[in-house]
């Protein structure tokens, strides 16, 4: 079987191919989790797409699993931290457990288990014998976590082979589509498909050597060859318009061999990132007055943190709503602060059961219609949870009823709820 490896330049190229696909073929497609939307709406477009499939490896092993995320998988290591700290040289705190969590998932992916390291420290110096003493510990303990009946992700990719196997997949071309590398275990899902397949093709994100690492071609290319099978690499246009190409090309080496006559490229020299900002802000509502999608137009920054504040002012004050990739802590999540403010509650001493059942009223679950009115929420909807009672406390009573009743009506006067 002769593989097919199609290399786009950028995504745009990527969905601009699938879109082009003809009609009629059954078609299995993988790809990374993040791609699958775009994916998904670029098979979409060209009419019925009821002959194709896009999915990604989890998803399509499937099946009724108790499948960890990382952060469970993570959450497991840290118990085992815990309960191993003892007999632990270097990674006996719980600080250790996402670096370990990685580790031992990219062991896992390269089929390394706890015996190889084990057999590996005979040949180490003292410091990273005991390393690896404290890795093969944990690996083990986590392995035998596993096997009570938990999958993690990496051994959800190691059941890629059966499935691809016992898919009955005569007659359909398996496309992979967009990944960044194939771990071994996704690489023996590659095999399987070539020997399962009808055709096994690739679209991949890549080009010349000086712009692109080109690992997952690299990567693919090795695994189709070990199966016996010859690759025809295809490299696709990248459908920029000129100006946009040139800036590609001279991403990592900014030499210009053929200057580029344009009135696209603009200059403006600002007097502080305040300046930049809202220079900027008015340029993105020019282009959106002239009807292009906010969601078309991108914005590249030498350091996003730096300019995260003036970014968010600036666009604030122009209604330009955007996405900006910055990591954020976990606490400035809004299911952090409902948490931490339910966990508050039961801390004050109310009773977890009428804590549950005001959260569960309709005032938490529906939103007012849009273009409607708020309703009016009776008294009912705003009872806050009772407060658990000593023998000591009493309910202090007023001129119209008791402190409780009193914090109703002021909660129900009030315009809006803190929650």
């Amino acid at each position: 079987m002769q593989v097919k490896l199609y290399l786009a330049p950028t995504v745009s190229a990527l969905s601009a191919f699938l879109r082009a696909l003809p009609a009629g073929a059954k078609r299995l497609i993988f790809c990374e989790d993040r791609l699958t939307l775009e994916a998904e709406r670029a098979v979409a477009s060209r009419g019925a797409a009821f002959d194709t499939r896009v999915t990604t490896f989890a998803r399509f092993i499937g099946g009724e699993r108790r499948v960890l995320s990382k952060q469970g998988s993570v959450l497991a290591v840290g118990a085992i931290l815990s309960r191993l700290a003892g007999q632990l040289r270097y990674f006996g705190t719980l600080s250790c457990a996402a670096a370990l969590y990685e580790t031992i998932a990219q062991l896992r992916a390269a089929l390394v288990t706890p015996e190889m390291l084990e057999a590996a420290q005979q040949e180490a110096d003292t410091l990273l014998c005991e390393k690896l003493a404290d890795i093969a510990l944990v690996y083990r303990a986590y392995l035998d976590f596993l096997a009570e009946g938990y999958v993690d992700e990496s051994g959800v990719l190691s059941l890629l082979p059966d499935a691809v196997r016992s898919a009955q997949l005569a007659g359909t071309e398996v496309w992979f589509v967009g990944f960044s590398s194939f771990t071994r275990q996704a690489a023996e899902g590659i095999r399987a498909a070539i020997a399962a397949a009808g055709s096994v093709s690739a679209l991949l994100i890549g080009g010349e050597e000086a712009l692109y690492a080109g690992e997952a071609a690299a990567d693919f290319t090795r695994c189709c060859r070990r199966a016996g099978h010859t690759v025809q690499i295809v490299p696709l246009p990248s459908g920029l318009i000129p100006e946009a190409e040139a800036l590609r090309r001279s991403l990592f080496d900014p030499v210009y061999p053929q200057p580029l006559a344009t009135d696209r490229v603009r200059l403006f020299a600002a007097a502080d990132e305040e300046d930049e900002m809202r220079f900027i802000a008015a340029a993105v509502r020019a282009e959106a007055a002239r009807g292009v999608r906010y969601g078309e137009m991108s914005l590249f920054l030498p350091d996003l943190s730096a300019y995260a504040v003036p970014l968010s002012r600036a666009f604030s004050e122009y209604h330009i709503p955007y996405y900006a990739d910055v990591r954020k802590s976990a606490f400035e999540h809004p299911l952090s602060s409902f948490v931490l403010g339910w966990s508050s509650l039961l801390a004050g001493g109310f009773e977890p059961s009428d804590t549950d059942a005001f959260f569960g009223k309709p005032l938490f679950r529906r939103s007012p219609p849009r273009g409607g009115s708020v309703p009016r929420l009776p008294a009912a909807l705003c009872q806050l949870p009772r407060r658990r009672q000593t023998p000591r406390q009493r309910p202090r009573r007023s001129g119209r009823g008791s402190g409780s009743q009193g914090a109703v009506r002021g909660a129900a006067r009030t315009p809006s709820l803190p929650v």
